[in-house]
């Protein structure tokens, strides 16, 4: 999360206290099997946050990320090496974005 200093120059800010689930919770929380959440691991469609104990731990806005899969492969039939070009170039779409707005403040 970018914030504004003084100078206006963002800085990068950590949520705290936002709580980060295992593997095992976020595919019960997104209806998938824990095999498929490990493979979008695997395949860097998902990051997780931490590993602690040998264990992925993901914040909950990746089931946002999860869902945006699932749409993509079983309403489109895009294939998981189509998926993760398409998300990169979300994620490259929303940094612009973010940075536009930026310019647009300090302006």
């Amino acid at each position: 999360m970018d914030i504004k200093h003084k100078n206006d120059e963002p800085v990068q800010v950590e949520i705290v206290g936002e709580k980060l689930f295992r593997v095992e919770e976020i595919a019960q929380r997104a209806c998938v099997s824990e095999s498929c959440v490990r493979r979008y691991l695997r395949l860097g469609l998902i990051t997780p946050d931490k590993r602690e104990k040998g264990c992925y731990l993901l914040r909950e806005t990746s089931l946002f990320r999860i869902a945006r899969i699932q749409r993509l492969r079983n309403d489109l039939g895009i294939n998981l090496t189509g998926i993760g070009v398409i998300l990169d170039l979300l994620d490259r779409i929303e940094d612009l974005d973010r940075q536009l707005s930026e310019l647009k403040f300090r302006l």
